[in-house]
């Protein structure tokens, strides 16, 4: 599956800001469905010039004496659309799609190790975006719409390949407790607002993270670093700030819940935490993710020995365990 704006896109002209607009006359006459081009000095971008603003200026009262002799960087956009080519598809085209109405057509400029690359036309950014939207629902969990499963191994298939990884494997504790309690409904409600606040952190630690919901209160995030250890910070800071409002008044002041056992026995669990276990290649390599399920798995096993929010990397417990 498409992810990256850089995928999709095409070659354009690219010409010198000195260019005079005739000679860009030229290039719109030679190729009638070319709808911009990109003005740059040695792969340095200046701007950019699409048909219709070309014309339009040229059409205009005096526009054709003005300007058709001298240099396009009279007619230019010199503040176009710019992004990298790691740019998730998905971003872009919010990014478009919030531009000035008199621009919101034009294409959009793609570089690559800070050079010009080429170019994406909304109508092909809205196709694909329009594909993505369509896959993300026939594999996202229907909770959350993050992706799911299908989706979730793609990409710790990917993680093994990339130079270093550092994959999150996030679960609430006692959350079968909260749901006896409070009711599948309200379980509902801790289990979007976790995924919220978990998209914002992986979201904004870098552009190619990944999150997904492997379903319940089982989350995984992939990032491809070894700076996981912020992150792990920020979500148990987050989270353990937002649980009081999971609960009521007294259950709070209190400290656990009343829940019925198999036996009909009421007892006293702890309230919400989170658990994060997170496998990275930093010390180890792993040949397939079912290895790295499998020690994840143990991870979770000791994070979960311990009350309240806690994380585990590689068998250490961070500095981000909960005091």
């Amino acid at each position: 599956m498409l992810t990256y704006i850089g995928e999709i896109a095409e070659a354009v002209p690219f010409v010198h800001r000195n260019t005079i607009s005739s000679h860009i006359n030229e290039i719109f006459e030679q190729d009638k469905n070319l709808e911009g081009v990109v003005i740059g000095d040695n792969a340095h971008i200046d701007g950019l010039v699409m048909k219709g603003a070309f014309y339009k200026k040229i059409a205009a009262k005096f526009g054709y004496d003005l300007f058709m002799g001298r240099s396009i960087e009279l007619i230019m956009d010199a503040s176009p659309l710019i992004v990298d080519y790691f740019t998730s598809i998905t971003d872009v085209s919010s990014l478009a799609m919030n531009r000035e109405q008199d621009h919101l057509y034009d294409y959009v400029i793609i570089t690559k190790d800070d050079r010009f690359y080429g170019i994406v036309s909304i109508k092909d950014l809205l196709q694909t975006f329009a594909e993505i939207q369509a896959f993300m629902a026939r594999y996202s969990n229907p909770l959350t719409g993050l992706p799911g499963n299908n989706l979730i191994e793609e990409n710790l298939t990917k993680a093994l390949d990339a130079p270093t990884y550092s994959i999150f494997y996030l679960d609430l504790n006692h959350f079968k407790a909260y749901n006896d309690s409070y009711g599948f409904k309200q379980g509902d409600v801790v289990i979007r607002e976790t995924s919220m606040l978990l998209q914002e952190i992986f979201r904004n630690h870098s552009s190619n993270s990944f999150l997904g919901h492997i379903g319940g209160d089982d989350f995984i995030g992939v990032i491809y670093s070894h700076e996981y250890e912020p992150i792990s910070e920020q979500i148990i800071q987050v989270f353990d700030q937002k649980v009081p409002s999971f609960y009521s008044v007294e259950d709070w002041d209190r400290g656990f819940v009343h829940v019925h056992d198999r036996n009909n026995t009421l007892v006293q669990l702890p309230l919400l935490s989170i658990a994060i276990a997170i496998v990275t290649n930093q010390k180890a390599h792993f040949e397939s993710t079912d290895q790295i399920s499998e020690y994840a798995t143990q991870l979770k096993s000791l994070c979960k020995r311990t009350k309240g929010s806690h994380c585990v990397a590689d068998s250490t417990f961070l500095s981000c365990v909960k005091k």
